[in-house]
């Protein structure tokens, strides 16, 4: 994740003479800014595993839609799943796509989580057309994941916060 779009198309720069020019350019990439950024029980563990969805082309309506499903349905059962240890909410400049990215101690532990929350109720007034499923869903072995410190060592619980101010990512 990058701060902004600058420090992102900035990486090329930093990296070209180390690395080479990377095989196509940054500006293919879909950019992305974070919405929502959670914790769940097992947040102070290095997660093994990473689930990312992507649901693309959105309406407005689709999008106001999985926006609440993701806050009121989906975030109180989510934040006590066994093994999760993190959760990022991403959505593309234009609000017409979402990633949502989950971090997981196990294999076993995002499959459990996909069956919980595939098999949970709608809440009473949604429109079940507007709930589409992810575009497509990719699962990571996690080679790496950096969280500071001071923030791992006063996390004691499962703790769900919206993040103050977009931080933009280019994935």
């Amino acid at each position: 994740m990058w701060a902004s779009l600058e420090a992102a198309g900035s990486m090329e720069l930093e990296l070209g003479d180390r690395l080479g020019p990377p095989p196509f350019p940054s500006d293919t990439d879909t950019t992305y800014r974070a919405v929502h950024v959670g914790v769940g029980p097992e947040a102070a563990v290095e997660p093994a595993f990473g689930w990312a969805g992507y649901f693309d082309g959105l309406s407005q309506a689709q999008m106001v839609a999985h926006d609440r499903a993701g806050r009121d349905r989906i975030e109180p059962v989510a934040d006590q799943l066994p093994g999760l240890v993190a959760v990022y909410s991403l959505r593309t400049l234009t609000n017409e796509g979402a990633l949502e990215l989950v971090f997981s101690t196990s294999i076993e532990a995002i499959e459990a989580g996909n069956r919980t929350i595939n098999t949970m109720d709608l809440l009473p007034d949604k429109d079940p057309a507007l709930l589409v499923g992810p575009s497509r869903a990719e699962v990571y072995r996690v080679g790496r994941f950096v969280q500071p410190l001071d923030r791992r060592a006063e996390v004691t619980g499962p703790v769900s916060a919206p993040i103050g101010e977009p931080t933009e990512v280019v994935s």
